[in-house]
């Protein structure tokens, strides 16, 4: 049976990267050959699955930014954007935030 890769060369903005769903989403995202941006108000732990999906040679990169500050998020996917020259696919996985604070 072939695999299907959907998400080879697409590139994912994963929220609440660093636990939780936002990390199975994220390496499942690597795991589909996507390059993956990995954002989350905690460094250290994001850091971490930034390291699990390069180090069997997946491609991520870290973003930190608290999603109640827009600013932040903004800054986030411009570091997206430049990092990458686009975005394919946005997944957020939000515990408490306000979703609209994401569009402002």
């Amino acid at each position: 049976m072939t695999e299907c890769r959907l998400l080879t060369g697409k590139v994912a903005l994963v929220t609440e990267a660093a636990a939780g769903i936002g990390e199975a989403v994220a390496l499942y995202f690597a795991q589909d050959q996507a390059k993956v941006m990995v954002l989350d108000k905690d460094g250290d732990p994001a850091q971490q699955v930034v390291g699990h999906i390069q180090n069997p040679g997946g491609d991520a990169i870290l973003a930190e930014a608290d999603l109640r500050d827009a600013a932040a998020v903004s800054r986030a996917i411009d570091l997206t954007l430049r990092a990458t020259a686009r975005s394919t696919s946005w997944s957020t996985m939000p515990g408490c935030t306000r979703a609209r604070a994401l569009w402002k």
